[in-house]
């Protein structure tokens, strides 16, 4: 019911923020004490962000706090292709009519599936499905990043970074996996809500 005592709720404001920008936010805005403000130094360098999410692996490359759209762009393969591919192993090799996502999931993670009551070693299957996702992936990073020479960090997000992290770790000498790169997109949105709110205190998220 409508509270005449009180102001009607209203949007403040609404921005949309490609993810893999967000994760540029999360790495150039410092939050102390509740307050947030811009890292200059970071804010000045050229930094690229890959995001390689489930269904998609986005690029972001900014300079001078603009997006170098020639070298900025998405990519339809993600971890969900690992995933059905080794569903599809599964059902083949152990005459299975599917398999539950998160079977699939536990069996990509342990590199085991546990069938009839018994441990199988499938680590072959899950091998082979990252290695054909992280081909391509790899292919399309130097697209559109080149050797990354005139970048001065390449900066791995999403929770398939996490999951491929020893088959993209020599890609770039120039490259780090932020700390908990499945979060960096949801920790840039929120610092950069901190930093546009003029009070913080007010802008409360729920």
């Amino acid at each position: 019911m409508y509270d005449r005592g009180r102001p009607p709720v209203s949007v403040a404001f609404h921005e949309v923020i490609p993810e893999a920008l967000a994760a540029w936010y999360d790495q150039v805005i410092d939050v102390k004490d509740g307050e947030a403000s811009l890292n200059t130094a970071r804010v000045e360098t050229p930094v690229a962000v890959v995001d390689i999410g489930g269904r998609t692996t986005d690029y972001v490359v900014v300079e001078n706090q603009g997006i170098l759209h020639r070298s900025s762009g998405s990519l339809s393969k993600g971890m969900l292709d690992v995933h059905s591919q080794v569903s599809r192993a599964i059902q083949k090799q152990f005459n299975l009519e599917s398999v539950s996502e998160q079977r699939v999931a536990h069996a990509v993670n342990r590199q085991t599936v546990r069938l009839h009551g018994h441990e199988h070693d499938i680590s072959d299957i899950v091998k082979e499905a990252k290695l054909e996702l992280v081909t391509q992936l790899h292919a399309e990073t130097r697209r559109q990043l080149g050797l990354g020479e005139e970048l001065d960090t390449i900066i791995f997000v999403g929770g398939g970074s996490a999951a491929l992290a020893s088959d993209i770790a020599d890609w770039f000498p120039n490259q780090q996996i932020a700390e908990q790169p499945a979060f960096a997109n949801a920790r840039g949105m929120l610092k950069y809500l901190q930093y546009v709110c003029e009070e913080p205190v007010s802008c409360h998220a729920h």
